[in-house]
């Protein structure tokens, strides 16, 4: 997670393809130009015997290979895009988005074609000498050998890019990431605050907000800044949330005048979209829409459904490992903690009603609500419990056949659900 706006801003950039292709266009520019700064320094028989005039021709395949395997990339690229929306979810489309070894691919394709441009260029303006022309031809020869090994990985990396599988492990990805540092800094390196984020705090005044969007990203800096050292922030909006004009952003202790709201107006970043950063719920919602996909009538996949489960299990499993929360950074600014039903509702409340239908959905989830909350207790067990006896209410209306309304009966209990006499008289009248 980033602490700062600038840093948040930065971080955004450096994901565009636009930040790797300056650079990698910057340094294509100076390898063209290296050999008119090495011109004098190679022996003009050296170049005789090597036979640099063919470097013009080398540099003529390059520019010309260069803008079809660029095109063709793209175009791969983007069919990898709407893969993973059609087949995942249309929020992961950001994770691939984000992807540094597309970039960096497509971003080396782009240099060589710059390169090979300004090479040529450059010859037909006579402006290389003979010797510079040799250096020319061995940089062309380096540029050659590296599009060669690039193009290789390229195909390789194309053949699982946009999969299903390939989408799935990167939302876990992010999923993993994301709640091991909510479990490091679970209220964003403030202070946690368990009381309701809606409820004004006795002697504050709120700030509201004057855009529509979701909250994509909180400079805790700025407002600790604001807060100063008597004072007190308090976060009403989380990252992930929804606002409009007149919506709470944060509450300032002791009031705040037009400056003071501002400020905490300029440390809030609202946009079209949710963001993975600080929004660790994100990731579990997509995990769950992949499911949800998975289990429609026109799909009729319950064992990516099941796949999914065992990615959740991962997750939570993981984030209980992560270690013990950090103290706080900013003691003046408080943030409610995401809670854990919360998530639990993420994760589990839309594939519990999409997979109620299929007895080896909810067997498997049965199981996997199950472990949580045997590896958890105190954080697990009641959100795992509740999840346990929606599905089941749900899943007995779905199953005609008494024996999977029995089956049910068996893994329920094995998973540690306590039913109620209702409960059993329902399995057993179907």
């Amino acid at each position: 997670m980033y602490f700062t706006k600038l840093e948040w801003l930065w971080a955004q950039f450096r994901r565009q393809l636009i930040y790797r292709a300056i650079i990698i266009g910057l340094l294509a520019v100076v390898a063209a130009l290296l050999g008119l700064l090495l011109d004098q320094s190679v022996p003009d028989e050296w170049a005789l015997k090597v036979g640099a005039d063919a470097v013009d021709s080398l540099l003529s395949i390059i520019a010309s290979s260069m803008l079809a395997v660029t095109t063709f990339s793209l175009s791969t690229v983007v069919a990898a895009y709407g893969s993973a929306t059609s087949t995942a979810t249309p929020r992961a489309t950001n994770l691939l988005l984000d992807d540094t070894v597309t970039q960096n691919m497509l971003a080396a394709f782009i240099g060589a074609f710059i390169y090979s441009i300004v090479g040529i260029v450059l010859l037909k303006a006579g402006v290389y000498g003979t010797s510079g022309r040799l250096v020319l031809f061995f940089v062309t020869i380096f540029v050659i050998g590296l599009v060669v090994v690039m193009l290789v990985r390229w195909i390789d990396f194309l053949m699982h890019f946009g999969r299903l599988g390939n989408v799935l492990d990167r939302i876990e990805k992010a999923a993993r990431r994301n709640l091991a540092s909510m479990r490091q800094q679970p209220c964003l390196g403030g202070v946690c605050d368990d009381g309701d984020p809606a409820r004004k705090p006795p002697g504050s005044t709120e700030v509201l907000s004057e855009k529509t969007g979701y909250v994509q990203f909180i400079d805790m800096d700025a407002l600790s800044e604001v807060a100063g050292e008597d004072g007190q922030v308090t976060v009403a909006a989380h990252p992930g949330k929804l606002v409009h004009p007149g919506a709470r952003l944060a509450y300032v202790k002791d009031g705040a005048d037009q400056n003071v709201a501002h400020a905490v107006r300029e440390a809030f970043i609202i946009g079209g979209r949710r963001t993975f950063d600080q929004d660790p719920r994100l990731a579990l919602i997509s995990l769950s829409e992949v499911a949800s996909r998975a289990l429609s009538p026109a799909v009729n996949d319950p064992g990516t459904a099941i796949e999914v489960l065992a990615r959740q299990l991962r997750v939570f499993a993981d984030w209980l490992t992560a270690g013990e929360p950090d103290e706080p950074l900013h003691r003046n600014v408080r943030v409610a903690p995401i809670r854990v039903d919360d998530m639990f509702d993420d994760a589990f409340l839309a594939m519990g009603r999409d997979g109620a239908g299929h007895v080896e959905v909810v067997i498997r989830m049965m199981k996997t609500l199950g472990a949580l909350a045997e590896s958890s207790p105190d954080e697990f067990a009641g959100p795992a419990r509740r999840h346990m006896s929606l599905l089941f209410d749900r899943a007995v209306n779905m199953m005609p056949s008494a024996d999977d309304r029995n089956l049910l009966v068996a893994v329920s209990e094995a998973a540690g659900m306590k039913l109620t006499a209702a409960q059993r008289k329902r399995a057993k009248a179907g």
